[in-house]
């Protein structure tokens, strides 16, 4: 591995044919049945769990947008999908694994694969390998970083985001297993330079205890100085735990009763002062030192909401029973509750988008887009989507899930 540099572990486009077109619009009546009310849409298999038939392995895929790619992991590869077009520009033919790559908006990073000639299973330890990802070709660029003194076959290797030139990396040393965490094995998170390769830092993460088969992080960001997280600890709560991005060094830990860890697998709600979390009640936590800013309860008692999104100093959020709500992200003050009376069906799960014009929030089978000035109901698309993503460099609402990844305008 190491004389032959990243292009040994094999990240590579699939030989012969050219790109997937995307499948008929609206007009035509080909997938009747599953025709998507989109700019384009193209169909997409959901992750493969391949060799790993644990919990860990059938993960939700997730979308990386990466300058006019949208990347994703579908089947056992990993597709980068033109996001104008829906054109599909490549596919690696290997076996991915959802939770090993991540994308700064702009550039994809992903933990290095295998040799392509060696079984996996036989390969009980080997460097770890930090590369990205040709966004013409999907081959692998050369390797920005690799470290000997990690195990690059453990499963539970996880690349959490990558920001301002640094990757934030879950690695470990000990024996491979494909049953869960073993005991012997160490962990670690660590910050990498992407330009460089060196290692900024590396800090100790609690033992799992023997076959426990959840990944250590939940989501993660880095704003400003901190690395902001949802962490699952070994009795399967979620905390929200922020670190120092400069050592590592934890500055708090909250615990988040009640939520479950698939519930907030999900790009986190984070600005320069607050996380804000939702999943239940709505409430915001002061990056500096974890404490309670504001909180929805407080004089709204027994409301729920879903995922909450923050742009511009406000957090959009779905009332349960309500629809969207938009609150002052600094003081959690109610600025606009949805009007017209159709936000019952909202669905708590899926994080609303937010466009200049319009906010984009899924009901039932659909997604609608509710008029920022109005605060009302302006149009809906078809969706079987259940992720949404803004893909802000082409303007556009993108959609997994059914099976399916679409495009909506973003306005």
């Amino acid at each position: 591995v190491a004389g032959a540099g990243a292009g040994a572990w094999g990240l590579y486009a699939a030989a012969g044919g050219g790109p997937d077109r995307p499948l008929p619009g609206p007009g035509n009546s080909v997938l009747p049945k599953k025709q998507l009310d989109s700019l384009w849409q193209i169909q997409v298999p959901d992750p493969d769990p391949g060799w790993v038939q644990w919990p860990l392995g059938y993960l939700p895929a997730q979308l990386y947008p990466a300058g006019d790619l949208v990347a994703l992991v579908a089947g056992k590869g990993l597709k980068g999908v033109l996001a104008e077009t829906g054109a599909t520009r490549w596919t690696t033919d290997l076996d991915e694994s959802v939770w090993q790559s991540a994308s700064d908006g702009e550039r994809l990073v992903r933990v290095a694969s295998i040799l392509d000639d060696v079984p996996y299973q036989e390969a009980k330890s080997y460097p770890l390998y930090l590369a990205a990802v040709d966004p013409a070709t999907g081959a692998a660029e050369k390797s920005f970083a690799h470290f000997d003194d990690l195990n690059g076959a453990l499963v539970e290797t996880q690349m959490l985001c990558v920001a301002d030139g640094v990757a934030y990396v879950v690695a470990g040393t000990g024996a491979y297993s494909l049953e869960g965490f073993k005991a012997g094995q160490s962990w670690y998170l660590l910050a990498v330079d992407t330009g460089t390769g060196r290692r900024l830092w590396k800090t100790p993460l609690p033992a799992r205890r023997p076959g426990a088969q959840d990944l250590y992080f939940v989501a993660a960001a880095a704003v400003g100085r901190h690395l902001v997280a949802f962490q699952e600890a070994g009795d399967g709560s979620v905390h929200a735990v922020v670190r120092d991005n400069r050592t590592g060094a934890v500055r708090w830990d909250h615990p988040l009763p009640g939520i479950k860890p698939d519930r907030v697998r999900r790009p986190l709600a984070v600005d320069g002062r607050h996380l804000y979390v939702g999943a239940g009640r709505l409430t915001a936590l002061r990056l500096a030192d974890g404490a309670k800013v504001w909180d929805s309860g407080t004089g709204r008692p027994g409301r729920t909401y879903g995922l909450p999104t923050v742009k511009d100093g406000t957090v959009y959020a779905v009332e349960k029973g309500t629809g969207l709500v938009a609150l002052d992200a600094v003081d959690g003050r109610v600025r606009w509750r949805e009007k017209g009376g159709g936000g019952a069906e909202a669905d708590l799960n899926a994080a609303p988008v937010i466009g200049a014009d319009y906010a984009y929030s899924k009901r039932g089978k659909r997604l609608w887009a509710i008029d920022l000035s109005s605060r009302t109901p302006a149009r809906a698309y078809k969706t079987t989507g259940d992720r949404f993503t803004a893909h802000e460099k082409a303007g556009l609402v993108l959609a997994l899930g059914g099976r399916f990844l679409a495009a909506f305008p973003l306005r």
